[in-house]
């Protein structure tokens, strides 16, 4: 009877440990990840005005840390700033203040400091899109109406009388990168996607596999703005 209990004991003990190793041996499932797109360049070409030419820096979170813009001879340099809460707080123009942001609850105030002081107060809905824009100091604001993550409306009020009424349309196939540049900041004004026509006709794309585009050609009446777009990659875990 000793002897087939201690068998048994010897026989569970056995299992256990082979358990143990089983679920030693298991791999952990991989993570998802995904790709950011990081715009590095952009050069513009027009036959009237001739090239600009826009460069971008990032930090280590992915944040836009430098924009330096060049035509010609004139460059102009934006470096940004961040606050606790990985939000941009501070703009700063070839070294001298620019722009500042304050977040209040359902409300972003903008204050420019070229050109004159004035500050903008952008009220948002609950999906943190604006909804009402206004130089707190004015009596012009905006109104905003959004379909399916794309500003489609633009109304512009004069002491609360409409003046004009702009309606935009979308290429839905065509991403617009400010939503990876900014990572979740000034992100209320941006839309899901770019435009797919303006007053002098359709914008033509061509986009990369991430949905972003390498080439953009804008009709005006200075004649096509043709664009060429350049991209960092990083591949992310998404938690």
């Amino acid at each position: 009877m000793k002897t087939s209990k201690f068998f048994f004991f010897a026989l569970l003990l056995a299992g256990v440990v082979l358990t143990s190793c089983t679920k030693d041996e298991t791999p952990e499932p991989e993570k998802p990840t995904k790709t950011i797109y990081l715009l590095k360049n952009v050069t513009t070409v027009n036959a009237a005005w001739g090239t600009f030419i826009d460069k971008y820096t990032y930090n280590d979170n992915m944040q836009l840390l430098q924009k330096i813009s060049s035509w010609g001879e004139s460059i102009d340099t934006l470096d940004y700033q961040y606050d606790s809460k990985n939000r941009v707080s501070v703009i700063k123009k070839n070294n001298e203040d620019y722009m500042s942001y304050e977040y209040l609850d359902g409300v972003i105030l903008e204050e420019t400091f070229s050109y004159g002081n004035y500050t903008i107060q952008y009220n948002l809905n609950s999906a943190g899109k604006v909804i009402r824009s206004q130089d707190i100091s004015g009596d012009t604001h905006y109104t905003y109406e959004w379909t399916e993550g794309n500003n489609t409306r633009k109304t512009t009020f004069v002491n609360n009388v409409v003046t004009e009424t702009m309606i935009m349309e979308y290429n839905t196939t065509v991403k617009d990168l400010a939503n990876e540049m900014y990572t979740g900041t000034l992100l209320p004004m941006t839309s899901t996607n770019l435009i797919s026509k303006n007053t002098e006709g359709n914008v033509t794309y061509i986009k990369n596999a991430g949905g972003y585009p390498t080439q953009a050609v804008t009709p005006t009446i200075f004649g096509d703005f043709t664009q060429t777009f350049t991209y960092e990659t990083k591949v992310i875990v998404v938690e």
